[in-house]
């Protein structure tokens, strides 16, 4: 079992300080060392698997909620748009926009040409 110190809180209810313990012992203990300076300070025995980030706080009921909807769809974005980074290296943007502007593409070659369109590709899958 783990524990998790919420020590303090931002204004909009997310973790600002905390830490972990292996016991409870080691996190009371905790508490009762920063409970001076941080009065909501608590324990929170055994926390679900959680991402900073997307974890809000009520300090009144001394809980954490963990919005897994939210970092699951924030993680397909950022997985999205790595993969555009990552085509990037084979073709700047600006080369994609040369590429766009040409009536006639025939003295392009064809791998250029299919990087274009897997660019495009990609680009119309944006979750």
């Amino acid at each position: 079992m783990t524990y998790l110190v919420i020590v303090d809180t931002t204004s909009d209810n997310k973790i600002a300080k905390m830490q972990n313990y292996e016991n409870r012992s080691e996190a009371d203990a905790h508490v009762a060392r920063v409970i001076g300076d941080y009065s909501n300070a608590f324990v929170i025995d055994n926390p679900p698997d959680y991402d900073v980030d997307y974890t809000t706080v009520d300090i009144a009921a001394k809980t954490i909620t963990y919005d897994s909807a939210a970092y699951d769809s924030d993680k397909v974005m950022n997985n999205w748009k790595e993969s555009m980074r990552r085509t990037d290296n084979g073709m700047p943007r600006y080369v994609e926009d040369i590429l766009d502007t040409m009536s006639n593409k025939s003295s392009v070659p064809q791998i250029t040409l299919d990087k274009l369109q897997a660019k495009k590709d990609l680009r119309a899958t944006k979750p």
